[in-house]
């Protein structure tokens, strides 16, 4: 062989090793993940909201468990058969959401979750909605190990269970990965954890992977439920974190971004990878929520647990994907149980229950208008009942966007609105309160209400906006934070014929929201310590939804211009980078290949 030909045969062995044999790494792991089921344990429609026969027969439904378990055992499978072994975690938020969750509480979770073939799960914030106690049933009477580090349960003993712990290890063909919890500590405000502390999270995170780390543990996975940003923030500061897995923000990570697979906006490149100051690369993934997609995630790690690559993309659970048959018949026991409960319509609709898209500087919503206008409804039937001389004491109404927790398709169903659609809509059960409040007070929780708003994010998406009956406000987002309100009108009740007044710092104003608001949920504690003559009246916001509905018959929730927006710019969105991480083992293949051949042809 000449050397003209030796040279171009090892360039083409050359190709073949670098390019089409792939450079494995020290060890290969699938992650399967999701978070925020919010009890979708039956199959939703492309909104996450109830799923008619029509378009069960159509095929056009969505999720559920049973679609989920065996698209979790399908990818199981196949890794398996390629030597890749795979772990299946949960970022929290099983509870609340449905009617399956609100009739039968911890029973249907406990009795469910199991059966997805989860290795570990950590808590969301709604796990705490129904108080410890319910918390507590659903830990006793479940065995997938539930992990969380942030939490102070010294005086919560009812929550010191073997089940429930810091961190879970799991040892994979002989290799241990430590799976750490955490759990955002604005569930103090979002939830009922009674005498329990939630510490900040980066701290007890950071200790747990110390811990674990002096005992031989490399490869640290962060399963939590704060959000996005503080994944990202996470990712960033624990030197020890080697992924990120995360919930609580509802984001879809998806590449490539501007393909999103469904109707669900998508906030990031799937994963999104955050460098440390090191250099270290970490992988940050999230599936979005309700049952709808399983996030896939193919890592390979070197000897230090640090990340070579990372990719992949969450599934979305659309009809091709199987059921698992037992986990369906399972599920159809609890549903013919409450079936003829949940089904019967309570009205109809002829438009949209849109939420705020804030992402395109709409703040207003059609679902919240329809809302807040319902509770003004019911303070006018109370006025009458109780003969009161104004046609309302409570003119105005507060409502807060994270009540709402799924949109309504009018085309769906002919527009039919069942128990389980408004059930779905509003599932909280929320007590209304009737209260007065100061002008000024009325102006500081709508500044609130946007003061989380940054114009250098990509993705603006509030927890705690406001949405409201009785009041025409305008904001003007180029000032700064706690000056955006530009101007309000309210609506008068001590009148004969109802007009928008100026609104006055000193005058006192009749308001009906809901309890969670009232107590100072949301951070919004003004209207906890500066309200006057709070009282809780009988009625909820999911029983008189159902009941205005039906008084109505047909129902058309509108945009009225009740807010109107200057200034909301958000931050063009840099090019995203690659997700890959290139691994140090390409480089050394390289110089093993090259530098023999340039010695050769010289």
């Amino acid at each position: 062989m000449n050397q003209f030909a030796a040279c171009f045969l090892l360039f083409w062995i050359s190709v073949y090793l670098i390019v089409v044999k792939p450079v494995r790494a020290n060890f290969r792991l699938q992650i399967l993940h999701n978070n925020d089921l919010h009890s979708r344990f039956v199959e939703t429609d492309e909104y996450s909201a109830s799923c008619p026969e029509e378009y069960v027969k159509q095929n056009k439904c969505y999720g559920g468990f049973a679609r989920m378990k065996k698209a979790a055992d399908d990818a199981r499978q196949q890794a398996k058969n390629q030597g890749v072994p795979s772990i299946f975690i949960n970022a929290g938020d099983i509870f609340e959401g449905t009617p399956y969750y609100t009739i039968y509480k911890w029973q249907i979770a406990s009795e469910l979750i199991d059966k997805l073939g989860l290795d570990v799960m950590t808590l969301g914030n709604h796990e705490f909605g129904n108080g410890i106690d319910n918390l507590v049933e659903y830990l006793k009477h479940i065995k997938t190990p539930v992990v969380c580090a942030n939490l102070n349960i010294t005086s919560e003993k009812r929550l010191d269970l073997p089940i429930l712990t810091p961190s879970k290890v799991l040892t994979i063909e002989g290799r241990r990965i430590g799976v750490i919890g955490y759990l955002t500590p604005e569930t103090k405000v979002l939830s009922n954890t009674e005498n329990l502390e939630i510490f900040e999270e980066i701290p007890y995170i950071r200790r747990e992977a110390q811990r674990l780390k002096s005992e031989g543990v490399n490869i640290i996975i962060a399963l939590g439920h704060s959000g996005f940003d503080y994944d990202k923030k996470i990712a960033t500061e624990v030197e020890e974190v080697s992924l990120v897995v995360g919930g609580h923000s509802h984001s879809l990570l998806y590449t490539p971004k501007d393909k999103p697979p469904s109707v669900d906006a998508v906030t990031s490149e799937y994963p999104t990878m955050v460098v440390q100051k090191s250099g270290k690369k970490v992988p940050i993934v999230q599936a979005y929520a309700f049952c709808k997609y399983l996030g896939k995630l193919m890592v390979d790690f070197d000897d230090k647990g640090n990340v070579l690559s990372a990719t992949g993309n969450p599934q979305i659970l659309d009809s091709t994907v199987q059921k698992d048959p037992e986990l369906d018949k399972e599920i159809a026991k609890w549903t013919a149980s409450i079936n003829e409960q949940i089904r019967t319509v309570k009205g109809y609709t002829r438009t949209f229950f849109e939420k705020s898209i804030f992402e395109q500087g709409k703040l207003e919503s059609s679902a919240a208008n329809l809302i807040t206008d319902m509770i003004v409804d019911y303070g006018v039937q109370l006025a009458k009942e109780r003969k009161d001389r104004t046609w309302t004491k409570t003119p105005i109404a507060f409502y807060p966007n994270g009540g709402i927790r799924s949109v309504i398709d009018n085309k769906k169903n002919d527009g039919a609105l069942t128990v389980e659609d408004l059930m779905t809509f509003l599932p909280f059960e929320n007590k209304f309160v009737e209260m007065k409040l100061r002008g000024s007070t009325i102006k500081k929780a709508l500044e609130f209400a946007v003061s989380t708003y940054n114009p250098d994010d990509t993705f603006y998406k509030p927890s705690y906006f406001l949405h409201f009956s009785g009041l025409r406000v305008a904001y003007d987002f180029t000032k700064p934070s706690g000056q955006r309100v530009a101007s309000v009108t309210a609506l008068c009740g001590e009148c004969d014929i109802p007009q928008y007044q100026k609104l006055q710092d000193d005058e006192i104003y009749g308001i009906i929201t809901i309890s969670y608001l009232a107590e100072g949920g949301d951070k919004f504690d003004m209207l906890k310590t500066e309200s006057i003559n709070k009282t809780i009246l009988s009625s909820s916001d999911t029983n008189t939804l159902m009941a205005y509905v039906e008084k109505n018959r047909v129902v058309y929730p509108i945009l009225d211009n009740r807010i109107t927006v200057t200034g909301f710019k958000l931050r063009d969105p840099k090019a995203s980078s690659s997700t890959r991480v290139v691994s140090s083992h390409l480089s050394l293949s390289l110089i093993t290949i090259f530098v023999p051949l340039l010695v050769f042809v010289q």
